[in-house]
């Protein structure tokens, strides 16, 4: 494809051990006192993913028919369709994230 990509298995590998300073950062990371730190940034993930999923769902055609389907007897308007996508979206995930995963 391209003359610039490189592959993982192309890769060098170095035997060398890490520096001093590299290990200190890695184990400074991983303390008992930077727990919540790095359950903050794990939550903020589960977050992203959820959203990521409702999205990926909710582009999906079949849902997308469905719903407009739903709405031709109101309106024949793409944008209330887009609307109601949005506003599902908005609602499926505060309640997912609010309540559904709070036992986790």
């Amino acid at each position: 494809m391209y003359e610039t990509e490189d592959y993982i298995k192309d890769l060098g590998v170095d035997s060398s051990e890490p520096k001093l300073e590299d290990m200190y950062l890695v184990n400074s990371i991983f303390q008992p006192e930077n727990e919540k730190t790095i359950t903050k940034a794990v939550s903020g993930l589960k977050d992203i993913l959820i959203a990521a999923l409702l999205f990926a769902i909710l582009s999906l055609p079949v849902v997308d028919k469905t719903l407009c389907a739903a709405l031709s007897s109101v309106t024949s308007n793409r944008f209330i369709c887009y609307a109601a996508k949005i506003l599902v979206f908005a609602i499926l995930l505060f309640f997912i994230t609010n309540y559904a995963l709070s036992r986790f």
